[in-house]
């Protein structure tokens, strides 16, 4: 059974790693910085300008002292501006920057830059020692500290007195660094290693400590903004010395994140090394990493955690020596999600290294530091390595981090009520990133977007069961559950009724619907007359009887008209027909009469306030002069209304027959008409017009038409009867011949500028002119001249002409002429700008229209030449500029300046980067490189006088004895000259040659590179030299005959193991010794040392890997043996 759960486990290391793979880049190392500190980091900060604070155990950073503190540029080379002199004696454990630039640190030293100091000290923004308001400090290690919303500083660590002040192991600071008296608890029994203020100003503290201002708080307790207890927060972890809480950090929610060196928390023995607590009481948040990995198992990580950070999504990332988190591979770093689970997005590693390769740090992360901004992620500690990436991340590194915003809806939807067929908007508010929404009623999806409009509602839509799921970058979100519910139909129940009234009275219409929100709009036919459900019509006019009333009726659920009904008039007294004034002639008879409606009518005639008889008629017979007068009136009784009374008339005395106006003489034309008028007094009045004795016509007036010759002459006359007195006769008058109208001078064609003016004239003969003159149809002025100013392009055209009207005849037209317009000045074609050599030439050109053009270019205010085209030769560099331009003056309008311009210098040709000399092996590559300015570039490489090849850079493959030589050169043309590198040269790199003589005893084998030799002969053997090239080596094998093999086989000595690591151990005869050199296959003697039966190792640790000779002599012997340093 256990084999079974240790393969269960490792399937789930399988998955669970090879998961990650493939994933995006966050958690990618940020390649662009590097980090070379020696030792530990504790802790970075980023400063306002992008630039970082370290901290921690390093003495050095790139080589470059830096005691315990440093500043990086945002590329993480070390900032040799911040002057920390001989920095800090021992190890910083805490940074960190205030408002105003400067920098707090903490931690074990006693001096920095050679001045004593007690554990925490203020530095200028420069690194210097910031000595203002200096104090005693600590007379014990800080380990953390932390700014208030207020500006004070909390300091915790293992200190007793702070500033001569006794506060155990935590205090509270001025702005001025001096002690704040406010706060004084007792203090912890034992060190803190983190303090975190919550939004309501209470503390919390975590760290070593069992017991708090006398009180047991095992590692964690909560204070009041005064250092006292605050006994509602109730958490408790385990007590001894190896557990500890190392960071405490808070989540959005108020929610309380800790890490540390724990497993035991508030009685619960499963909080590997993280947990969350609730903000209320400090008990166990049991929804935090609650996934089940079966009996036994444990989740969270297999180490300590060393520091934490919550991000604005409210992840958590955390460091420390950890190698897992929830049973994933996780080496020293990890995001969990807000929840506890290990968010896997989050990949410090690359994936196509392969399935088990190493994730994260391979050395503890200590301190973190997270711009929500640029979305980097600080880590330190005391790695160098990050996912086997090895050069240049000595204990600080930055990451790429994607953090996203976790989904949550801002505002939920809303119930609404809506009509059968109508149309309801259902909308929501949510932030997150990537939200798609997906709106439902109960499990049927129905739509998707921020808003959702459903039209055509059936009754199957309305419902109470309606959502919205929302998915986002970071989870996915469900609404509250909303109805849309069926609104009532609007209709009347009760429709409104006809009705009667009196002019002038009153009536009220009403009706009775049901529905909902209901508006009522009374109509007399399509004309609204009032509101509401109920309408009074006061002071009722004419106009408001009818028999087309209605009201509709306006619901949310529809409209609806009622019947059509009446308001009918009741007849009401009115006079129909006024009575008339009259004339009478005294002695005479005159007749009143009147007209009127309504009912039961009675009459009562009045002259002033004098009764003079009844009826709706009166005769008044035998008329006296008293009986005339302009105060008459009738009063009309009814049963409808008041009594009316008619307007006031006259009884008026008729003259006697008079002329009072004789007609006068007249001129007309022939063939036209002409009217005489006479004005007479008296009564019953008739006229008689006469031309001598020849009655011509009757009437006031008397209109003559076609006029003939026969009918002008001076023997007019009229006779006028009337009713009183003889007929009168009127002065004679005259009818004369006017002349004929007729145009003497035609108007004539003119040209004149757009915005200019122009006269027009004609003359003419006859009587009575008047002139009317026109462009096209329309009527533009009068007179016999008229002036046009401020002409426009539409007042331009051949259509013009006047009409002449005289006293006779028709209108005359003149000949149609035209006003033309006179081109205006106008640059068609700007001139653009353009480049050149200097000393080169460049012609500038543009185009215009317009009459009597001349043009003057310019290079700022001076003149520098005419003509539509300008060509500038031998260009200077004053010449060249951006402030050209042209003034083109013209006969028609303003001068115009066309658009400003430039003339701009090409770069000339220069080489900025000389190729440089190269060395290369025989049959090898070499690429050669030139850089240079200029536009146009055109390279051309030559080896002497001949040309090899072109391009910025150029690649020699499989060099040849030939092509090494020093008259290498590159020539680079451009638009603005051609320049040539100074000479270089290519050398070849020098080859090795080594000759090995070896004498062996008869029958013993040779091992000589992948050939194993037992024969005499010559071999060779080619082997890379450090120099690049290939090298040779001769063996020249020779086998020892006679005395001599017996001598081989007394001396015989070996070496082992070989090829070695480097000691290499000789089996040699008891009581024998032999001298052994070692040389490379350049000849040279690198290690010479005696062996012995009791002495037989050879140490070649120093030497690099790669093949040697030793040379082997005992006694009188001598010979070679091959050994192999791996």
């Amino acid at each position: 059974m256990k084999r079974i759960n240790i393969l269960f486990l490792l399937l789930v290391l399988i998955f669970n790693q090879t998961k990650s793979f493939g994933q995006n880049n966050d958690g990618a190392l940020d390649p662009t910085f590097t980090s070379m500190a020696n030792e530990q980091v504790n802790a970075i900060a980023e400063l306002s300008d992008g630039k970082y604070i370290i901290i921690g155990k390093f003495t050095q950073y790139d080589g470059i002292a830096r005691n315990g503190v440093a500043r990086l540029n945002a590329d993480g080379t070390l900032d040799q501006n911040f002057t920390v002199g001989t920095g800090a004696n021992a190890e910083v454990k805490c940074v960190l920057v205030q408002p105003d630039g400067k920098i707090l640190i903490g931690g074990f030293f006693t001096q920095y830059n050679g001045v004593a100091v007690s554990r925490m000290i203020r530095l200028n923004a420069d690194g210097t020692l910031d000595a203002t308001n200096m104090q005693t400090m600590a007379n014990g290690d800080v380990y953390t500290m932390t700014r208030q919303t207020d500006g004070k500083y909390l300091v915790g660590g293992n200190f007793t007195t702070f500033n001569g002040v006794t506060r155990n192991r935590i205090t509270r600071l001025n702005a001025d660094l001096s002690t704040d008296t406010s706060f004084a608890p007792i203090g912890a029994g034992a060190s803190i290693y983190t303090i975190t203020q919550q939004t309501d100003g209470k503390i919390l503290i975590g760290g070593l400590f069992e017991f708090f201002n006398g009180v047991a708080h095992s590692k964690i307790a909560r204070l009041n903004a005064d250092g006292s207890l605050d006994n509602t927060f109730l958490a408790q972890l385990q007590t001894g010395s190896s557990y500890y809480i190392t960071k405490i950090a808070l989540q959005s929610t108020g929610k309380i994140i800790i890490t540390g060196s724990f497993y035991n928390v508030n009685g619960s023995n499963d909080k590997l090394y993280i947990t969350r607590l609730r903000a209320s009481d400090g008990l166990n948040d049991d929804t935090f990493n609650n996934i089940f990995l079966g009996t036994g198992s444990n989740h969270g990580t297999n180490s300590f955690i060393n520091n934490a950070i919550v991000t604005s999504d409210d992840k958590i990332i955390i460091t420390g020596p950890f190698t897992v988190y929830n049973t994933v591979i996780r080496n020293g770093l990890a995001r969990v999600t807000a929840e506890g689970l290990l968010d896997d997005t989050f990949f410090p590693g690359s994936s196509s290294l392969g399935f088990m390769t190493p994730i994260g740090l391979n050395a503890q992360g200590m301190g973190l530091s997270y711009n929500s901004t640029t979305k980097k992620l600080m880590v330190v500690g005391q790695f160098t390595s990050y996912h086997l990436t090895t050069t240049n991340v000595n204990r600080v590194i930055r990451v790429k981090m994607n953090d996203c915003t976790n989904t949550n809806i801002t505002t939920q939807p809303t119930s609404q009520a809506a009509c059968l067929g109508g149309s309801v908007t259902l909308s929501v508010a949510a932030t997150g990133s990537n939200l798609a929404y997906q709106w439902k009623k109960g499990t049927t999806n129905i739509g998707t977007g921020a808003t959702l409009t459903l039209n055509n509602l059936t009754a199957a839509q309305f419902g109470t069961d309606y959502s919205v799921d929302i998915t986002g970058g970071c989870g996915t979100v469900t609404s509250n559950t909303f109805a849309i519910t069926q609104m009532p139909e609007t209709v009347i129940s009760t429709q409104p009724t006809s009705q009667a009234a009196c002019l002038g009275g009153s009536v009220t219409l009403s009706a009775v619907a049901t529905g909902s929100n209901l508006a009522y709009e009374w109509q007399k036919g399509t004309s609204n007359v009032g509101t509401g459900a109920t309408l009074t019509l006061n002071n009722l006019v004419a106009n408001q009887f009818g028999t087309d009333y209605r009201v509709i009726v306006t619901g949310i659920c529809g409209s609806v008209t009622s019947n059509t009904f009446a308001v009918t008039q009741n007849a009401a007294t009115d006079i129909s027909t006024q009575p008339t004034s009259q004339a009478a002639c005294l002695g005479g008879s005159v007749t009143l009469s009147v007209a009127a409606t309504g009912s039961n009518l009675a009459y009562q005639w009045k002259k002033g306030t004098t009764n003079i008889g009844t009826g709706a008629t009166l005769t008044l017979n035998n008329l006296t002069a008293a009986q005339f007068g302009t105060d008459y009136s009738v009063v009309v009784t009814g049963g409808c209304g008041s009594p009316i009374t008619s307007n006031t008339f006259a009884v008026t005395q008729n003259a006697a027959t008079a002329i009072s106006t004789h007609p006068t003489s007249q001129a007309a034309c022939l063939g036209s008409s002409v009217t005489l008028s006479v004005a007479a007094t008296g009564s019953n009045l008739s006229y008689q017009w006469k031309k001598g004795a020849t009655n011509i016509g009757t009437g006031a007036t008397l209109t003559l038409n076609n006029l003939t010759a026969a009918q002008f002459g001076t023997d007019y006359s009229v006779v006028v009867t009337g009713g009183c007195g003889s007929p009168i006769t009127s002065n004679t008058f005259a009818v004369t011949q006017n002349a004929a109208t007729a145009i003497s001078t035609q108007p004539t064609s003119q040209a004149a500028c757009l915005g200019g003016s122009v006269t027009l004239s004609v003359a003419a003969t006859g009587s009575n002119l008047s002139y009317q003159w026109k462009k096209g149809a329309t009527n533009i002025g009068t007179g016999a001249t008229l002036t046009l100013n401020n002409l426009t392009a539409a007042q331009f055209g051949t259509d013009y002409s006047v009409v002449v009207t005289g006293g006779c005849g028709s209108p005359i037209t003149s000949n149609t002429f035209a006003v033309t317009q006179n081109a205006a000045t106008a640059i068609s074609t700007q001139p653009t700008s353009q480049a050149a050599c200097l000393g080169g030439s460049v012609t500038l050109s543009v185009a215009a229209t317009g009459s009597n053009l001349s043009y003057q270019w310019k290079k700022g205010a001076t003149n520098i030449g005419t003509g539509a085209t300008l060509t500038l030769n031998n260009l200077t560099a004053a010449q060249f500029g951006t402030d050209y331009s042209v003034v083109v003056t013209g006969g028609c309008g303003s001068p115009i300046t066309s658009n400003t311009f430039a003339v701009t210098q090409n770069a000339a040709t220069a080489i900025s980067t000389q190729p440089t000399s190269q060395a290369a092996c025989l049959g090898s590559s070499v690429t050669l490189s030139v850089a240079a300015t200029g536009s146009n570039l055109a390279y051309q490489w030559k080896k002497g006088t001949t040309n090899i090849g072109t391009g910025a850079t150029l690649t020699l493959n499989n060099l040849t004895a030939a092509q090494f030589g020093t008259d290498y050169s590159v020539v680079v043309t451009g638009g603005c000259g051609t320049v040539t590198s100074n000479t270089f040269a290519l050398t070849k790199k020098d080859t090795f040659q080594t000759v090995l003589n070896i004498n062996l005893p008869v029958g013993q084998i040779y091992n000589f590179g992948s050939q194993v030799l037992s024969q005499a002969g010559m071999y060779s053997l080619t082997l890379p030299a450090s120099n690049g090239c290939d090298s040779t080596v001769i063996l020249h094998l020779s086998y020892i005959t006679g005395i001599d093999d017996q001598l081989a086989t007394n001396a015989a000595i070996s070496a082992y193991p070989n090829p070695s690591k480097g000691k290499v151990f000789w089996n040699i005869a008891e009581g024998k010794t032999a001298q052994i050199q070692v040389f490379n296959l350049q000849r040279k003697l690198l290690v010479a040392q005696s062996v012995s039966t009791n002495n037989n190792t050879l140490d070649l640790s120093a030497l690099a890997s790669g093949v040697y000779v030793a040379r082997v002599r005992e006694g009188n012997r001598q010979y070679n043996l091959r050994i192999v340093k791996e």
